[in-house]
């Protein structure tokens, strides 16, 4: 028998990983007593699983920031939530964490960095794609709020 390429080993350990995450995690506390989680698994392509997951997520991602934005429009009405148009393939880490392109979405995800930044002073320090290191700078309140009315088309 021939050994499996390392590539196909890693898709393996992943493989089992997520199986065992979504037993332990999902399945046990959901599944009715007596039921043959084997006999379950025997249903699930392994193959699709990963894709399935992440689409399961985004899906839920996507539902929750509906429900958000809907809850919001309830409290304030004028306030215009629009996805950003760009093209989402362009940042991979945003849509491998599901994260909604939305300008509330992103404009609290920043908060929360620099929030982070405060605890550990080098969060917004980070190495630049030509290796040089890089700096984020946070705004003054001052600069933040008047950011943040133009975004929001906000009327002074």
């Amino acid at each position: 028998m021939q050994e499996p390429l390392p590539s196909e080993k890693e898709s393996y350990r992943s493989s089992i990983n997520v199986k065992n995450i979504l037993q332990v995690h999902f399945f046990e506390k959901i599944l009715k007593e007596g039921a043959d989680i084997n006999q379950l698994w025997s249903f699930i392509d392994d193959r699709k699983l990963h894709d399935g997951i992440t689409d399961l997520i985004r899906e839920f991602q996507r539902s929750k920031q509906e429900h958000q934005n809907e809850s919001l429009q309830k409290v304030d009405d004028t306030i215009t939530i629009a996805p950003i148009d760009c093209n989402t393939a362009k940042y991979p880490a945003l849509q491998q964490f599901a994260v909604p392109l939305v300008i509330t979405m992103i404009c609290s995800l920043l908060h929360d960095i620099v929030a982070l930044n405060d605890n550990d002073g080098n969060l917004l320090t980070f190495q630049a794609f030509n290796g040089r290191p890089c700096t984020l700078s946070t705004l003054s309140a001052a600069l933040l709020i008047k950011f943040s009315n133009r975004i929001f088309n906000v009327q002074n």
